[in-house]
């Protein structure tokens, strides 16, 4: 791109001149992207309660809803219950990923299913469209690639998470930390 200023004097009604500078190169330069906002995410049954034991037990496993504006003030929590995820690209192309590690017993620092996760499965939706799956095994998954454009969306009420049949499970509360990793890369 280039820039050239011109200045046009006016003599009155019929006589005017300009006067042209030097063409000079405009660079513009693309900044890095930034991840200004990422959702808090709490699940409960479609009823809004939290399971039980015997939820667990069943052959179906336990299905929940994500629960927006649940979360209190507590370890990881960043105080965005709205949802939002929001992502400016700086003109540069970006890749955002997401992991989630194993859920851990609170109390009692077990792994739910086993010591390297895996059993949970997320279902991600957003208000924009994206949707993505992904396991609590602590490996990282692609929720947008190749972007260039700002994203500002909110986490929808589709958005669930599954758990299947699990004989042994101890009460208490039960905790898996997303990683969000935002990469300028094509």
């Amino acid at each position: 791109m280039y820039y050239q200023l011109v200045v046009t004097f006016n003599k009155g009604t019929s006589s005017a001149f300009s006067w042209y500078t030097n063409i000079a190169p405009l660079t513009i330069t693309a900044t890095n992207p930034e991840l200004h906002a990422v959702p808090n995410l709490q699940f409960a049954l479609s009823s809004g309660t939290n399971p039980t034991i015997a939820d667990f037990y069943k052959a179906s496993g336990v299905m929940m809803q994500y629960a927006p504006s649940k979360m209190v003030n507590s370890v990881n929590w960043d105080g965005n219950n709205a949802g939002v995820l929001a992502i400016t690209s700086g003109g540069s192309q970006w890749r955002l990923n997401v992991q989630f590690s194993p859920f851990k017993n609170m109390t009692t620092q077990r792994n739910l299913g086993g010591s390297s996760g895996g059993t949970a499965a997320f279902s991600l939706h957003f208000a924009d469209g994206t949707t993505m799956a992904a396991k609590d095994d602590s490996q990282p998954v692609t929720l947008y690639n190749g972007a260039t454009q700002n994203v500002t969306t909110t986490t929808s009420t589709d958005t669930s998470l599954k758990i299947p049949q699990t004989a042994s499970i101890q009460p208490g509360t039960y905790q898996s930390t997303a990683t969000w990793t935002l990469v300028k890369a094509p």
